[in-house]
């Protein structure tokens, strides 16, 4: 009876030997049985960039138990799943889909090959009872096992459980760069990324998948910090519009034939030619003498030394043996509006105006301005019908420690960190992402303002 004890424990000792791989994996790949697990990498992939969700997908012959294990490029073994927001180990025969991380955070931070292998069993096993106090007392998303805790889960797979499959593969990790085109109103703006200046707007530049604080610099401008969201192998194209500091600006503003009054915004402000103070911001310039063709143009005042907005116009005689005033009706669509002419404020729908270029402009609270250089011609009656488009708000989405798919009213609407243009009115905003407590918050959006969502996600409670 001892020799056979004996026997029994030597062949146990063989087994152990043999099975066990120097990573601390199962080598042999199944008991034997009628048992029989399927396994592949979701969509095929072996090949994961910065950003990418890590999925496998499983199918099994009877209801067992799970296990997933990752060899990092670095030495060490880190369990997968279960883990500290998936703490479910067993599955029932069938079909699933387990998510395993996300490239670029850990444990899948690294750049190199990592094996990962499955222990599949019908029986539990003993090493989750064994480790379920230290794994919740290291309050970690993925448990590190040191090498005594590899041996473990060795012994229970080998001797606990009589019925058995363990698969192994590999899976690359690498962040093929991505690409962000810049460019900004006005142009011009010294481009920062991660504290690192990359150069002048518009740019093209090549960064590594993932957030990246960006920050935009120019003179006479409000600096303008935010995140961006690259991804490998896509470009970004953004255009980011800069915010004038108070101050003022000058041009130059003359005429052919000279001595034309000029106006801003429906100001007096001297005859041709004048150096003419403004202040930052759009603004009408309209020049006109007796006997020659109305000019006026938009003039924006933005501290861009960089660019010309002085005006040399030539003015055009008025040929016309017959009254040369002309006739202006605008038809709006909309109620309670103000509408300027030239930048001054019109009481009538119709107007009696000087032949030549006009600057009409149209304003509403909710809608978007109306901005249009018009001309009319001598003896001209001309009507222009215009449609207001209501003005939207701008919801941005920023998660600090994750990507998370953002939904607005139960509609996916991308990834964060977003941009979103909404119209006014009441949103619940959800965030997504796995391994974390979903999001959700109300926000009003209102017509021309910016609201911000920015947060730290929590991880999803330990399910052990």
């Amino acid at each position: 009876m001892k020799k056979i004890l004996w026997s029994l424990i030597l062949l146990s000792l063989f087994c152990f030997m043999v099975f066990a791989s120097p990573e601390g994996f199962v080598s042999k790949p199944n008991s034997g049985t009628d048992f029989s697990l399927i396994s592949n990498l979701k969509n095929g992939m072996n090949h994961f960039d910065f950003g990418d969700a890590v999925e496998i997908n499983l199918s099994l012959t009877k209801n067992a138990y799970l296990m997933l294990l990752a060899n990092t490029p670095d030495g060490k073994t880190v369990l997968l799943s279960p883990n500290g927001y998936n703490g479910e180990s067993f599955y029932r025969a069938g079909d699933h889909s387990i998510y395993l991380g996300t490239a670029g955070i850990f444990p899948f931070n690294m750049e190199d090959l990592y094996d990962v292998q499955i222990l599949s069993s019908t029986y539990p096993l003993s090493f989750f009872e064994d480790m379920k106090e230290s794994f919740i007392g290291a309050r970690q998303t993925y448990y590190t096992f040191n090498e005594q805790a590899k041996e473990m889960l060795i012994q229970s797979r080998m001797e606990s459980s009589q019925e058995w499959i363990a698969r192994t593969f590999s899976l690359t990790v690498s962040s093929s760069e991505g690409n962000l085109q810049f460019y900004s109103t006005p142009e011009g703006a010294t481009v920062f990324v991660d504290g690192i200046e990359m150069g002048i707007t518009p740019l093209f530049a090549s960064l590594k998948p993932g957030i990246h604080e960006l920050l935009l610099k120019k003179e006479h401008f409000k600096d303008l910090r935010t995140n961006i969201m690259i991804t490998a192998n896509q470009t970004l194209g953004k255009t980011f519009s800069m915010t004038p500091r108070w101050g003022n600006g000058e041009i130059m503003v003359d005429s052919f034939p000279q001595g034309a009054k000029i106006q801003v915004d429906g100001k007096d402000a001297g005859v041709t030619p004048n150096r003419v103070k403004m202040s930052f911001g759009m603004h009408v310039v309209s020049i006109f003498k007796d006997g020659y063709e109305f000019f006026s143009k938009l003039v924006i005042i933005d501290g861009d030394e960089q660019i010309s907005r002085d005006i040399n116009e030539s003015l055009t005689p008025i040929n016309s043996l017959s009254d040369p005033m002309t006739n202006l009706t605008v038809m709006i669509a909309q109620q309670e509006f103000e509408w300027k002419l030239d930048g001054i404020v019109q009481k009538n729908t119709t107007v009696k105006l000087n032949p030549g270029y006009h600057v009409l402009e149209v304003i509403k609270q909710g809608f978007e301005r109306f901005v249009e250089r018009i001309y009319i011609a001598p003896g001209q009656k001309k009507v222009l019908q215009i449609n207001l488009l209501p003005l939207k708000g701008l919801l941005i989405v920023e998660v600090e420690n994750t990507f998370a798919t953002v939904f607005v009213n139960g509609e996916q609407m991308g990834k964060s960190p977003c941009s979103i243009a909404l119209s006014e009115g009441n949103y619940q905003i959800t965030l997504v992402a796995p391994g974390y407590k979903a999001e959700i918050k109300d926000v009003f959006v209102q017509p021309g303002m910016q609201t911000e969502i920015r947060l730290t996600m929590a991880n999803a409670p330990n399910n052990f």
